[in-house]
């Protein structure tokens, strides 16, 4: 008897991130238990995100320029992206996983919802299990964020 290959067409799949996530482990977060569960999006969503925060502009030479508004971008990436979570505020109370305080976290909790979103290319790339698995390596987890948005930025064009 033969197996099959059996492939998810869903776009909607939901993922989890822990602290057990090996790029969460490096971080200040890692010590923390949560959970993060997120859903794929779809290449013309992510674009449309991106274009909503794109303006043409006039350069001083008078030639057109596109300027996006990156963190607008990871805001609404993070939001339409975040689907769950189990995430407490500093008393131990369960902060629900509403839009508002999606935004919220994005907003004033930079370094975090930049970290989900690092993990998030990660697990959808691989971009960086290179970079991790190097011993010799000393990129920090910022140097890792600056690489995912030169990255986005190149899959986006392409």
């Amino acid at each position: 008897m033969s197996s099959f290959l059996q492939l998810s067409l869903e776009k909607n799949e939901i993922h989890t991130i822990t602290n057990e996530n090996r790029i969460i482990k490096q971080s200040k977060f890692g010590d923390f238990s949560f959970f993060v569960e997120y859903k794929d999006l779809s290449r013309s969503k992510t674009n449309a995100i991106r274009n909503k925060h794109t303006k043409r502009i006039k350069n001083a030479h008078g030639k057109i320029e596109e300027k996006t508004d990156e963190t607008a971008v990871e805001n609404d990436l993070f939001v339409e992206k975040i689907v769950n979570w189990n995430i407490k505020d500093s008393s131990g109370i369960d902060i629900p996983c509403t839009d508002e305080n999606k935004l919220f976290i994005s907003e004033h909790h930079k370094a975090f919802a930049n970290l989900i979103l690092l993990v998030i290319v990660n697990e959808e790339t691989g971009a960086f299990n290179n970079m991790l698995d190097d011993d010799d390596n000393e990129k920090s987890i910022e140097d890792l964020q600056e690489d995912i948005k030169e990255n986005a930025d190149e899959e986006i064009k392409n």
